[in-house]
């Protein structure tokens, strides 16, 4: 999982930013299946309260190199 935080100054408002893959293969060998996710999450520095919480999620796969 990585996050980042960003500062909004006008609003007050801290926004933090999670990115983590889940896998999701079912096959064997080296082609894979994962989903992307992302979710930030708005809070109010001013009333500590969690504003709002976006998510996306998307799928993607890799596969063996071919040499």
């Amino acid at each position: 999982m990585w996050f980042d935080k960003f500062w909004d100054p006008l609003k007050h408002r801290l926004l933090v930013k999670y990115t983590w893959s889940e896998d999701i293969s079912s096959k064997k060998g080296c082609d894979f299946d994962f989903n992307v996710v992302i979710a930030v999450i708005s809070m109010n520095v001013e009333t500590q309260e969690i504003e709002a919480i976006y998510m996306d999620k998307t799928k993607s796969s890799m596969s063996c190199p071919i040499y």
